[in-house]
């Protein structure tokens, strides 16, 4: 069992535990950083590929951006319209997809129970967080 900290997140109704990764990064492709008009690095959550592929059946209206990333061979980015975290909603989010052996191995190994993937930046842009390690807490306050 592993030490990384864990936060629960429900989107599009399902609530779900996550990596509470504030260093969740993608790196844009030259044709996604195009499309997107954003830097090489952007903020980004990562998520289950059973999860992602379950998402883009669900809501073919949420924007996918194939190959957006070079990591394992050209992984994709879904834009979710809205996160509920601590009683709060916000986005969109970005997600890159992964493996789901890659999440089971990588990221649950580090947290105390099984994650759907990681929540970073691209949500947390939203939030001063206050984290309370020895008591196990983390205080989401909105900021726009």
């Amino acid at each position: 069992m592993g030490h990384h900290p864990r936060v629960e997140a429900s989107i599009d109704g399902t609530t779900r535990s996550f990596l509470f990764d504030t260093g969740a990064t993608t790196v844009l492709t030259d044709s996604a950083q195009g499309r997107l008009d954003a830097p090489r690095r952007i903020a980004s959550g990562f998520i289950r590929a059973s999860l992602f592929e379950r998402w883009t059946n669900k809501h073919p209206d949420w924007t996918v951006v194939e190959g957006a990333s070079p990591a394992l061979g050209g992984s994709p980015l879904i834009r979710v319209p809205e996160v509920e975290i601590a009683g709060h909603t916000a986005g969109p989010v970005w997600f890159e997809r992964r493996p789901d052996r890659t999440i089971q191995k990588t990221l649950a190994g580090s947290t105390d129970r099984r994650v759907a993937g990681a929540l970073g930046g691209s949500l947390f842009r939203h939030f001063r967080i206050t984290v309370d390690y020895p008591n196990a807490r983390a205080y989401f306050q909105r900021l726009d």
